[in-house]
């Protein structure tokens, strides 16, 4: 049974990625190799007493506009772990400052960022400065695995050295549960909702940003980190005014 991390910045598919990967592979996935699965991770100087654990790690990313889309419903519903301007509106939620935290944890420690696309930059940017340097540190987006489920699944699974279980490839139809750490029983990964793929297309969540919001993010993306993510391309046709419906 091989254990894996996932980790990702809110509503950015860390479930759907965890159900396909435990439905198909005999492995574990878990959401605290080091502290939270939102949280960045620490600079460790030569002589800390802290390491980072050894274990590998999932880092699962969505375009700018999908994952602050997501980010921006679960904010105006959820008052537990966020703390932001989205019920003013999607303009006021991405000018304004955003925090995030454990609310499950009373003596949690909040991140503070000036926006919400400062959010995604700045946590993608740690997720994804491990690739490479570190064995077992693998990026996947979101998208490639909603679009090529069993494709996608089959590189990240090599990658960290998962087996691959007998029987046909299952995807999840329903959409998932909130998966807890200790929750590994697949039978039970799935609500009763079906899983609506047309939400997962940019015809579908670009509909919330206004000429100004779709600035707002364009500008604020970082140009290196769309490049190391794989999505300066779809950007760019955003930016055109074109409806990229994948990256």
């Amino acid at each position: 049974m091989t254990r894996f991390c996932i980790h990702g910045i809110f509503r950015s598919g860390t479930n759907f990625t965890r159900g396909v990967l435990e439905m198909n592979y005999v492995c574990r996935a878990e959401y605290d190799s080091f502290g939270w699965k939102h949280s960045p991770f620490p600079i460790l100087s030569a002589g800390s007493r802290l390491t980072l654990p050894d274990i590998p790690s999932l880092f699962v990313t969505r375009n700018p506009f999908y994952a602050l889309s997501a980010l921006f419903t679960y904010a105006e519903r959820n008052k537990r772990n966020i703390r932001s301007a989205a019920d003013d509106g999607m303009t006021a939620f991405l000018s304004a400052p955003i925090v995030i935290f454990d609310g499950g944890a009373e003596v949690s420690p909040e991140l503070y960022f000036e926006t919400p696309v400062a959010l995604w930059n700045g946590l993608n940017w740690n997720y994804l400065s491990t690739v490479g340097k570190l064995p077992g540190r693998v990026h996947m987006r979101y998208e490639d695995l909603v679009a090529r489920p069993e494709e996608t699944a089959s590189r990240v699974a090599e990658a960290l050295g998962l087996e691959r279980k007998s029987g046909v490839f299952e995807v999840p139809q329903n959409r998932m549960r909130n998966l807890g750490s200790n929750m590994h029983n697949a039978q039970k990964f799935q609500t009763d909702k079906a899983f609506d793929m047309s939400k997962t297309l940019f015809s579908s969540y670009g509909t919330l940003f206004s000429e100004e919001d779709r600035a707002l993010v364009l500008n604020g993306s970082n140009r290196d980190l769309l490049e190391r993510a794989g999505y300066a391309e779809f950007m760019d046709r955003v930016a055109r005014g074109e409806v990229p419906e994948t990256v």
